[in-house]
C-alpha cells in the first residue's frame, strides 16, 4: 500500500507542475546558431539564472515552446533575444497556461509594449514580424506581464485531484493488466 501512495503523490506532484507551468510559443528567424533566453521575476525580485528558460536558435528551425514559472508568480519578463551584435525577427508570440486566457501579442503590440533595457540599436514592426536590432552581446527587452494575471479563468488545484486520480488509476490499470501476462508465464 504504501506503493500504491507513493505513486498517488507521484502522479499528484507532476499534475500540479503541468498545471502551474506557463509555457510561451514564439516563431524567430535568425541568419546564424544563436541563444534565447527569457527570464521572469515577480514583483521586488531580481532576474536570476533559476528562473530562466533558454533556445538554441538555428537558422533553419523557427517555431519554440519554452516553459516558464508560474503566471501568478511573475509581473516582468525579460527577453534575451540574441547572444550576439545581429538581428533577429519574431513574428509571433503566444503565452498559455491552464487556468488562463491564451494570450497572443502581435507584432505591433509587442513594440509597444517591451521596454528597451540594455543594448538594443532599435525594434521596428514589420508585417513579417517584429525586427530586433542588438548593439552588443546582451541585448534585453521588458515586458511587464502583471496584467496577464487578471485574465484567470479558474484556479488550476481544482483539477489536480481530479486528472491526479485519472493519472493514478491509468498507472494501476496498465500495472495490473501487466501483472496478468506477468503470471501467465511464470512456468516458463
Amino acid at each position: 500500500s504504501a506503493f500504491w501512495i507513493l505513486l498517488f503523490l507521484i502522479c499528484a506532484l507532476l499534475m500540479r507542475n503541468l498545471l502551474i507551468t506557463a509555457y510561451i510559443e514564439f516563431d524567430l528567424e535568425t541568419s546564424h546558431s544563436d541563444q534565447f533566453a527569457i527570464y521572469w521575476a515577480g514583483n521586488g525580485q531580481a532576474y536570476n539564472e533559476s528562473r530562466v528558460a533558454r533556445a538554441h536558435l538555428t537558422p533553419h528551425r523557427k517555431q519554440y515552446v519554452l516553459p516558464l514559472g508560474d503566471l501568478k508568480k511573475m509581473s516582468t519578463l525579460r527577453i534575451d533575444p540574441t547572444v550576439s551584435q545581429s538581428s533577429v525577427r519574431i513574428s509571433r508570440i503566444r503565452i498559455h497556461q491552464f487556468g488562463y486566457e491564451t494570450y497572443h501579442l502581435s507584432p505591433e503590440q509587442a513594440a509597444q509594449q517591451f521596454t528597451l533595457r540594455n543594448q538594443v540599436l532599435k525594434v521596428n514592426p514589420t508585417r513579417s514580424g517584429l525586427e530586433i536590432f542588438s548593439s552588443g552581446t546582451d541585448p534585453q527587452l521588458e515586458w511587464n506581464v502583471s496584467k496577464l494575471q487578471k485574465l484567470k479563468l479558474q484556479t488550476p488545484y481544482e483539477s489536480i485531484i481530479i486528472r491526479s486520480i485519472l493519472l493514478f488509476t491509468l498507472f494501476v490499470f496498465v500495472f495490473k493488466w501487466t501483472r496478468q501476462f506477468d503470471k501467465e508465464y511464470n512456468v516458463v
